[in-house]
Parts: C-alpha cells; sequence; structure tokens
C-alpha cells in the first residue's frame, strides 16, 4: 500500500493540474495621510494650513501606517504651484520627476503606530509670488502590507498660502464672545484662551503682549511659562518666538486648562460686564496694527452691598456745617455714589465743590470714585440758617453700582436743626446740638431772671 501511495503522490505532482498550497505576496495599498494641526508641541505653536514665505518651512504629513505596513512612500504633486512655490529641499530618499516629487519613508519605528510623522520636504515661497492663497498640491502616500487590506483613500490636497513680507502678528481671542463668572469665582470657571498669530514671514521675535485688567477683576498668569511684569496700569508679558505662519496660544500643554485666568473677587460688583483690554506689542514695524489689539468681555453674576449714610450737624450762629458719611459694609465694592442733601424748613444749601445745585433747597453730589467694601467717604455742607426751625432735611445715598442693597432703609439720614437729631442716620443715637454762638445771649438772660427772683425772695423774707 505504501508503495502505491508514493506512486499517486509523484504522479500528482508532475500533474499540471495540482500544485502545493503558496504563501500570498504582500501587496502595496494606499494608506491615509494628512496634515495635522499641530506643528511643534514643544514650542506649544500650531500652523492652520500650509504657509510660505521667505524662510523655509517644512509642512508635517502624518502617515496611519498600519501594524503590518511597511515601506511606506509618498508622492506630492506640486503642479498647480509651479509658480509661486519652490522646494528648497528634500530629505534622503526622495526623486523628482518634474513637479511630482517621490520620497520613500522606510518603515514605522518604534513608538510610531498607527501614526508615523515625517517632513521630507523644505517649502519656500517663490521670487514674487504674490501674497495670498496660492492654490492647492495633492499628495498621498502607500505602504507594503502582507493582509493586502486597504488602509486608504485617494489622494488628499493641502491649501497653500503666501505669507507677505514683513512682521504681522496679530491677537485673538475666544469665539466664544464673553466669560461669565459666578462673584466670587474660583480656579477654572474663568479661563483666557487667546492666541497669537505671526501672519508674515518673519520670524515674530521680542514680541509682548499686554493687559488691562479692569477694576473688579483679577488676572492669573502662569509667570513660569509667560513671563510678566507689573506696569503701572497694565501687565506687560514676553512673548516667545513665534514661527511664520504659526501661531502661540495660552492653552497649558501640561493639563487642559489655560495659563491666563480671569477672577471675580469677593467684592467684584455685579451682575456688570467688564471688559480686559488686550495688545500685542511687535519689536519692528507691523503690517497691519488694526489687528494688534483685542477686547475680552467678562460678565460677572451678581453680588450683594450695603451702604449706611450718617449725618452730624454743628451750629454756628445762623450757619450750621453738615457732615455726611457713607460706610460700605460690603460684600461688594461700590462703584460710584450719588449723594442728594435737602435742606430742612428754614435753612438754605451754600453751593459746595462736585455738586449740583437745585434751587438753594438741594444739592445732588456725583462721583465716579470706587468705595471699597469695609471703607468709608464724608463730605461738608454749609447751611444758612434763615428762619424757624421747621422738618428735618435729609441727606441719601445712591447709585453705587450694579450690586443689590440689602438695607434700602440705612441709605437716608435726617438732618435735624433742633437739637434732638443733630446727629443721625444708621446706628446714630443723635447727640444733642450743642449750643453755641447767639444762643448764649438767653442762657445768659436766664441767669440774671433767676438771679432777681432770688433777690425778691430774700427782701421779702427779710420783711417778714
Amino acid at each position: 500500500m505504501r508503495r502505491i501511495a508514493a506512486v499517486i503522490l509523484a504522479a500528482l505532482a508532475g500533474s499540471a493540474w495540482w500544485t502545493a498550497p503558496a504563501t500570498a505576496a504582500p501587496k502595496r495599498v494606499p494608506v491615509e495621510v494628512r496634515i495635522p494641526i499641530e506643528l511643534d508641541s514643544d514650542t506649544e505653536q500650531t500652523r492652520l494650513q500650509v504657509t510660505v514665505g521667505r524662510t523655509p518651512y517644512r509642512p508635517v504629513f502624518e502617515v496611519s501606517a498600519g501594524t503590518e505596513t511597511t515601506d511606506v512612500v509618498m508622492t506630492f504633486d506640486l503642479t498647480p504651484l509651479a509658480d509661486t512655490v519652490v522646494v528648497t529641499a528634500a530629505q534622503p530618499g526622495c526623486s523628482r520627476a518634474g513637479a511630482v516629487i517621490t520620497c520613500d519613508l522606510g518603515d514605522p519605528q518604534a513608538g510610531e503606530r498607527p501614526g508615523m510623522r515625517r517632513q521630507p520636504l523644505a517649502l519656500t515661497a517663490a521670487p514674487g509670488a504674490a501674497p495670498g492663497p496660492a492654490g492647492s498640491f495633492t499628495f498621498a502616500a502607500s505602504g507594503v502590507s502582507e493582509t493586502g487590506g486597504y488602509n486608504g483613500g485617494p489622494a488628499s490636497s493641502g491649501p497653500v498660502r503666501v505669507l507677505p513680507r514683513g512682521t504681522d502678528l496679530k491677537v485673538i481671542g475666544d469665539r466664544q464672545g464673553h466669560l461669565v463668572l459666578p462673584v466670587p469665582s474660583k480656579k477654572d470657571d474663568g479661563f483666557f484662551k487667546l492666541r497669537v498669530e505671526n501672519a508674515a514671514d518673519e520670524l515674530g521675535h521680542g514680541a509682548k503682549l499686554a493687559f488691562k485688567v479692569p477694576r473688579g477683576l483679577e488676572l492669573k498668569i502662569q509667570r513660569d511659562i509667560l513671563p510678566c511684569v507689573d506696569e503701572a496700569d497694565e501687565i506687560i508679558c514676553t512673548l516667545p518666538d513665534i514661527q511664520p505662519g504659526s501661531m502661540w496660544t495660552t492653552a497649558d500643554k501640561n493639563s487642559s486648562g489655560q495659563i491666563v485666568e480671569v477672577f471675580a473677587k469677593a467684592g467684584t460688583p455685579g451682575p456688570a460686564t467688564y471688559a480686559i483690554g488686550v495688545r500685542v506689542i511687535t519689536s519692528k514695524p507691523d503690517l497691519n496694527e488694526k489687528d494688534n489689539t483685542y477686547s475680552q468681555k467678562v460678565e460677572t453674576k451678581g453680588n450683594t452691598i450695603d451702604v449706611a449714610m450718617t449725618a452730624k450737624v454743628v451750629r454756628d450762629g445762623d450757619s450750621a456745617t453738615l457732615t455726611w458719611m457713607v460706610a460700605n459694609r460690603g460684600p461688594s465694592d461700590a462703584t460710584g455714589r450719588t449723594v442728594v442733601i435737602n435742606a430742612p424748613v428754614g435753612t438754605e444749601l451754600e453751593p459746595a465743590a462736585g455738586c449740583t445745585a437745585t434751587g438753594t433747597t438741594k444739592l445732588t453730589c456725583v462721583s465716579a470714585e470706587w468705595l471699597p467694601a469695609g471703607k468709608s467717604v464724608s463730605g461738608d455742607v454749609r447751611l444758612r440758617i434763615t428762619g424757624s426751625a421747621g422738618a428735618d432735611g435729609t441727606v441719601t445715598v445712591s447709585g453705587t453700582g450694579p450690586s443689590t442693597e440689602t438695607k434700602p432703609a440705612d441709605n437716608t439720614a435726617a438732618i435735624d436743626l433742633t437739637g434732638e437729631g443733630a446727629g443721625s442716620g444708621a446706628d446714630d443715637d443723635g447727640p444733642e446740638l450743642p449750643i453755641t454762638g447767639s444762643s448764649t445771649v438767653l442762657v445768659g438772660a436766664g441767669v440774671l431772671l433767676v438771679g432777681a427772683v432770688l433777690v425778691l425772695i430774700g427782701g421779702r423774707r427779710r420783711r417778714s
């Protein structure tokens, strides 16, 4: 039997219709390739598209090589860019046929799967190329795969822009337009998203970023990443060098946050809208200064305030001095104040600096000066006594800002000339009005009258 089987196998091996199974040969298949947005994680700079200028630029290409893909080859067709882009350098393994360039990228290295990044070409703007959109070039990649799977699609395209010559830095804020902060706010409530783009072909070197922060808000910056100094009314920060066509952002590469944050403090008035001014300062003349500034809108939620008014009067003959005082008990700061003084009956108000008179019986004193929580402010006003004392006058404070007043009754104090309420207002016992000036005549007359009565009584006692 064994001899018969051997004869049959030999016959089959020699026949034309039967062959032993063979291993499938590896096939070259398309693989996906793209230009990633991120350019350089070390410098925290990104490039939104392929831009060329006088400085050679090497675009990054990310090839999605599968676990079994080897021998990756990329092909570039720059035919539409013949008059605008020049290939100034290419890595070893690249060959050129007219405007078509083929580069052997080799096998993915350890840790590069599934995405291998390569920069095979250096591009510059052709002499005389006009700034602006220059068209697109196409690129594709393929690799050898033992499975023969299809990993990619048709060729991709990359838009190219020619950069203008010179310096052009522009500051751009958050596309959402504004921040909304609770009062007070905490960390991570107010990420300040900002970027500075270099829209020209010179290196952005020595540029600075200035922040003008309104009162009521606080800006915290990671100064180990973005060095800053505090000037009189601005925070001036030194930017890193920004490559042509690239941008720097406030995104913190070590976390999901930002290196600049806005805070509302316990005393921040609200609800209110604030604006943080930002400007980029270039070391050379800028091609477009209109995009060097940006205003970040910040909205704060509601806060509360308790403002109390007190008043004291000191009389001197036919005149008197009114001293009013506004105390801010917080928690919110006051963004200003309006003090309205209505004269008591029988008096007239003299003009006062910073106040507007309505006849002789009313003064309105307006100030835009902030009054922080826990602080007070006072002022003096003169009155002329023109007749018999009548109804009390009043002094009222209002216009302290957007925060809600919690004790409106404290906002008004009485002006009392009768002697019982010369000091009045919030938490005031109202000390008696000091008797001075012409009032001493009445006192002297009273003393003489009492003396005469005593003499008369003494005389009567002697007669008896």
